[in-house]
C-alpha cells in the first residue's frame, strides 16, 4: 500500500487516513484505488476478478472503512467497471460476503456509492436487479467517471463536507491498465 496521509475532513476529530494511489493484482486482473480526494475513493477494476483481487480489495477498504469510522468521517464511494469482465460466482458471492463484513453502519459511513457502467443495457439490469436485491439499492448506476464524480460531489456537498480541491468531473483521467 501506499504512503499513509492524514486529512480534516472538515472536523477536528476527523482525521481520515488516506492510502493515495494503490495498485492491487492478481493474475491478470488489477484494481486502481485512489482516494487522493479526501471523502472519495474511486476504484477501477480491470480483468476478471479473481478470489484473491476480490480479498486484497476488501482488505484494503476494511483499513479504510476502518479510519473513516475512528474519525467519525463519511465518504463517495465510485466503483469503475469499465474494463472488468463478469465477476465468476464465487467472486460475486465473496463480494457479497466481504461487504456485508464491513460492518452494518456501512451504509452510514458511505453517502453515495456509484457503479459507473458504459453499457445502458447492463445498467438497466442493474437497474432492476437492485429491486431484487437489497445492497445493490444503495449503489447508483451511472454511464461515466464524470457522472459519478459530479454526484459524488453533491453528495458531500449535501453532508457539509468539504469538496477535495484535486476532483472535479471535468479534470478526471481514468488510471491506466496495470
Amino acid at each position: 500500500m501506499s504512503a499513509l496521509f492524514l486529512y480534516d475532513w472538515g472536523s477536528p476529530d476527523a482525521e481520515v487516513p488516506l492510502m493515495g494511489l494503490t495498485v492491487l493484482r492478481d493474475a491478470d486482473a488489477a484494481i486502481v484505488i485512489d482516494d487522493r480526494a479526501p471523502g472519495v475513493v474511486i476504484a477501477t477494476w480491470f480483468g476478471e476478478p479473481t478470489l484473491e483481487l476480490v480479498d486484497r480489495y476488501f482488505d484494503w477498504h476494511a483499513v479504510f472503512v476502518d479510519g473513516v469510522r475512528k474519525a467519525r468521517g463519511r465518504f463517495v464511494l465510485i466503483t469503475d467497471t469499465f474494463a472488468t469482465a463478469r465477476p465468476s460466482p464465487s467472486a460475486r458471492k465473496r463480494i457479497a460476503e466481504r461487504t456485508e463484513a464491513l460492518g452494518p453502519d456501512l451504509q452510514e459511513l458511505t453517502i453515495g456509492s456509484y457503479l459507473v457502467v458504459e453499457n445502458a443495457l447492463i445498467r438497466g439490469v442493474i437497474t432492476a436487479l437492485a429491486w431484487l436485491h437489497a445492497p445493490l439499492a444503495e449503489t447508483v448506476p451511472v454511464g461515466s467517471p464524470a457522472l459519478a464524480i459530479g454526484a459524488a460531489l453533491r453528495d458531500l456537498d449535501a453532508a457539509g463536507i468539504p469538496r477535495p480541491a484535486n476532483l472535479s468531473p471535468g479534470t478526471y483521467n481514468r488510471p491506466a491498465r496495470p
